[in-house]
């Protein structure tokens, strides 16, 4: 501590969440930013690539997770303005989305969120979807969603969308502020 002042206070607003529910926030709150965020990790090689301003690689895993994640909460129309296309289509991510999902393979050694955000991520798409499912649905159809109970998913949903705000580092006054934001 001598060189850190005691003054210095460090607190996540976003630490009592799951990824799924801060995709959810992320959605309803910041539409306006679409365009214009990326949490893809070839994000940079991409810019230096002939592909200019192109914010998802749509191959890496981390843009499989936002995107799963994410397409909950989307419109075909928004999902298109951020990815450019829809994954879930895509038959080359296939094994990607396996992974992600906890079927097989091993999951991602890269910063995305639990098989169980994944799997309730699907769900909630696959539920929404209008259509014929897409192909990566139709695996989780498949795979996942006919060995799951609707009481299943239903306690997935509760653990994942509900905040942890035991386990956290929030200043009292501001975890009330949040609180409200939130719930």
């Amino acid at each position: 501590m001598k060189y850190i002042s005691s003054e210095v206070k460090y607190f996540s607003f976003l630490r009592p969440f799951y990824e799924i529910k801060i995709a959810q926030m992320f959605s309803k709150y910041a539409k306006k930013y679409f365009t214009n965020f990326s949490s893809c990790n070839t994000n940079f090689k991409i810019f230096s690539s002939e592909k200019k301003n192109t914010y998802w690689c749509n191959n890496c895993p981390k843009c499989a997770f936002v995107y799963a994640i994410l397409r909950p909460y989307l419109t075909k129309d928004e999902t298109l303005s951020i990815f450019g296309k829809e994954l879930y289509e895509d038959t080359s991510l296939e094994m990607l989305f396996r992974e992600l999902a906890g079927i097989s393979g091993i999951k991602p050694f890269e910063c995305v969120g639990t098989n169980e955000e994944v799997i309730l991520a699907m769900k909630m798409a696959y539920d929404k979807w209008e259509g014929k499912n897409p192909f990566i649905l139709e695996i989780f159809k498949n795979q996942i969603h006919s060995n799951m109970s609707e009481n299943d998913f239903e306690k997935l949903k509760s653990k994942l969308m509900t905040p942890n705000f035991e386990e956290n580092i929030i200043p009292n006054n501001l975890l009330e502020e949040l609180k409200n934001l939130i719930l």
